[in-house]
């Protein structure tokens, strides 16, 4: 009774430990800064060696055949290297795998469907947009998004990438899944309070959702808003202009300095460049070109394909986006696999997306769980529990 009862909540179940792991980390982390080991870091190790069992168990499924796959590639470039690479590529390693782990584990447990878990996230971002009001009228630094001047405030989330990508896959997965007996009114108001989160990704979902949503329910309604909108903030253009300065203050410096893409991508842009440029300039040996490369910390920009070259090499990379695009158009439908496309290309302007366990996690819960209605039925791939 108690297996069939994790089976059918085990998203909810997970992502609930997950997300209270990182917010005691934050409460740690907030008040401590030298080096400690995270909580969540003893979550996703335990998650990561049951999964590995399951796999092992299971060695005959296609999952097990791919994870096998990119773990003799790995190991492969161990040989190469003769073991001679730092502690980075064994983290990274592992968190390169989490998309399929997750698979291997959703294809045992997960009996949700995807109803259920929308409406368990919309609670628990409803939860989450309290704390970043209270936050903001408060002025608490510990649910700040940022440590410094800049706006933003993100709850009990913890890193900015998982504020990116939870909130992203939220609001895409709204956009384009119908609400159906969903609470309407708490939808968009979760969407409207991640504006304040303050990242430059949720903030340009959140614009679109907002002015999408306002023009199907009433175009009216539509164009009163915009015109009020732009009447305020022309009558009020010195507070509006400080604002929003104060908002962007970073990305105008940026701006001065590095030009449009720079700013737009907190300087990920400019840091792109200079890493080919030293790659084009030399200073990469072939096989880390190909494979695996040793200095991939130093490479790495937060750019989400670049960091991909950087780590698995051109070889590696070819590998990882075949096998990825074999387990898309095999375990996931048509619709979701559009919501990851979005966030993935988005990416460019955060990283952290392949690596990122809470929102990687949270994406592929309700990618894997069943129909979101019986209209589904007949669209869904082959289902991941078959």
């Amino acid at each position: 009774m108690l297996d069939t009862y994790f089976r059918k909540n085990s998203p909810q179940i997970v992502i609930t430990i997950i997300l209270f792991s990182e917010f005691i980390t934050k409460i740690y982390g907030f008040h401590y800064s030298g080096l400690y080991v995270s909580l969540s870091f003893f979550i996703k190790l335990v998650f990561v060696v049951f999964t590995f069992f399951l796999a092992l168990k299971d060695d005959k499924n296609k999952l097990s055949k791919y994870l096998l796959c990119l773990c003799c590639y790995l190991l492969f470039e161990l040989l190469i290297y003769n073991g001679s690479v730092k502690i980075d590529f064994y983290i990274y390693a592992v968190r390169y795998l989490y998309v399929l782990l997750f698979l291997i584990f959703f294809k045992e447990y997960n009996k949700s469907n995807k109803y259920k878990i929308l409406t368990y996230i919309d609670r628990l971002l409803l939860l989450n947009s309290a704390l970043i009001i209270i936050g903001l009228v408060f002025d608490l630094k510990f649910f700040e998004t940022y440590r410094g001047d800049r706006l933003g405030y993100n709850g009990f989330i913890n890193m900015i990438s998982d504020t990116n990508y939870i909130y992203s896959f939220y609001i895409l997965v709204n956009l384009i899944y119908p609400p159906l007996k969903r609470n309407k009114i708490l939808i968009v108001l979760n969407v409207l309070i991640a504006i304040l989160v303050g990242t430059k990704m949720v903030i340009f979902l959140a614009l679109i959702f907002l002015v999408i949503k306002l023009f199907d329910y009433n175009k009216y309604s539509f164009y009163v808003a915009l015109s009020t909108v732009t009447i305020t903030l022309l009558y009020y253009k010195t507070f509006a202009i400080s604002f929003f300065t104060n908002i962007f203050k970073e990305h105008i410096i940026i701006y001065e300095k590095d030009g449009l893409l720079s700013a737009i991508s907190s300087t990920r842009f400019s840091n792109a460049i200079n890493s080919f440029t030293r790659i084009f300039n030399g200073e990469v040996q072939i096989m880390d070109i190909l494979f695996y490369n040793r200095e991939f910390i130093d490479y790495r920009v937060e750019m989400e394909m670049f960091d991909l070259l950087f780590f698995w090499g051109i070889l590696g990379t070819a590998l990882f986006l075949w096998i990825f695009y074999r387990i898309s158009k095999e375990f996931i439908n048509r619709k979701d696999t559009a919501i990851f496309i979005i966030i993935l290309i988005l990416s460019f302007l955060g990283g952290k997306l392949l690596t990122n366990f809470a929102g990687l996690f949270i994406m592929y819960s309700f990618f894997t769980a069943t129909p979101y209605h019986i209209d589904e039925q007949n669209k869904h791939p082959q289902s991941l529990h078959s």
